[in-house]
């Protein structure tokens, strides 16, 4: 086989073209990672012009001074109509919210870019993806306050962006204090707590390593505790 420092697929005779898999596998076992990743473009854009009706067929369609036709649209059924985003022409939302056909929900309550809350029949849940600045999130702890007043038993759960003390980061610089104060604010305006956890201490990290990694506590689920027991 030919060298390997070009990138170049090595001469076969054509019969690559037939078994690239056999190839892309034999490629992998005498170690030749530049020919390895060729091969896989190869494969990889020959699979795309497959999905999309094929390459010659949309280009003799623009010859022809038609417009190509677009590739097909895929879509999956989900197997619920119980579940409710925030996701708007606009902007790509990031809250999906499924529940089970035994659970009756009564009405969405509320939906933003940063949570979505529905009252179920017992209680009322919000799901929440918090904005990574702090001045953003200003707005949704007015929110969610506003909602803790008119409700019984009540959940707060996701991604919230903050932590509550410096013990729940690890690795990074201080935490902006004025932050944490406004997030330990809003749990004891609503007298949320903290539920218990299991597993992992940090439920979110930088993926990086050494110095430069950083772990934080920043999801969490939260409920007035006092209404959610009796429930």
């Amino acid at each position: 086989m030919n060298d390997d420092s070009n990138g170049s697929i090595p001469h076969l005779g054509g019969a690559w073209l037939k078994t690239p898999l056999l190839l892309l596998n034999h490629l992998v076992e005498i170690g030749k990672p530049r020919s390895t990743k060729v091969l896989w473009n190869h494969l990889v854009r020959r699979t795309k012009l497959k999905e999309n009706g094929g390459y010659k067929r949309r280009k003799v369609a623009s010859r022809a001074g038609k417009e190509p036709t677009p590739p097909p649209t895929r879509t999956r059924t989900l197997p619920t109509r119980n579940f409710v985003h925030n996701d708007i022409p606009s902007k790509t939302g990031f809250l999906w919210v499924f529940w089970k056909e035994e659970i009756k929900a009564t009405a969405v309550v509320s939906l933003t870019c940063q949570h979505i809350t529905i009252q179920f029949d017992k209680f009322t849940v919000s799901t929440v993806y918090a904005s990574t600045s702090y001045v953003i999130r200003r707005a949704l702890w007015h929110d969610l306050t506003g909602i803790g007043s008119n409700v019984d038993v009540w959940m707060v759960i996701g991604d919230f962006n903050c932590i509550t003390q410096a013990s729940e980061r690890k690795g990074g610089g201080l935490p902006c204090q004025r932050a944490v104060n406004e997030f330990v604010g809003f749990m004891n305006t609503n007298c949320l707590l903290d539920s218990t956890t299991l597993g992992h201490r940090y439920s979110w990290s930088n993926r990086r390593f050494g110095h430069k990694r950083m772990v934080q506590k920043i999801d969490r689920a939260l409920v007035n505790q006092s209404l959610w027991i009796d429930l």
